[in-house]
């Protein structure tokens, strides 16, 4: 999305945006450069430096620190809604409304999973890119 979007132009609030671990993703940059901005090219428009601003104050008040106590209750809410899906199976036969019901459980857990492998896809759960990796 990045390359398509900035391409031949300055990324660097997008890099900024969308990787914590800087020092990890420059080691892969040096295929992707292409140049240096000039001086002028660097003036940022007025909503990029609200943006700038907005991320910095989020910054401050910890929303960008991963939660492992989120994370954990995440993954606990994803087995009990895929727990819940077939219990009720089980529990009520497989007629239409146990079905039904087992169904929005399943399709729960299985979205929730998803967002939180894409998290995980991102290394943002963990401080550490090792632990993030790993898992």
């Amino acid at each position: 999305y990045v390359l398509q979007n900035y391409g031949g132009e300055d990324a660097s609030l997008a890099f900024e945006s969308f990787h914590n671990n800087k020092k990890f993703v420059r080691g892969h940059m040096g295929k992707l450069y292409i140049g240096d901005i000039v001086d002028e090219e660097k003036e940022l428009s007025e909503l990029s430096q609200d943006f700038l601003r907005f991320r910095e104050d989020m910054i401050k008040k910890g929303f960008f620190k991963p939660s492992p106590m989120y994370y954990t209750l995440s993954i606990l809410h994803i087995i009990l809604f895929e727990a819940l899906g077939y219990v009720i199976l089980y529990q009520f036969g497989i007629g239409w409304l146990p079905w039904l019901a087992c169904a929005v459980c399943l399709t729960i857990a299985q979205q929730q999973g998803a967002w939180t492998q894409h998290d995980f896809g991102h290394r943002s759960v963990f401080n550490s890119t090792r632990l993030n990796r790993i898992f």
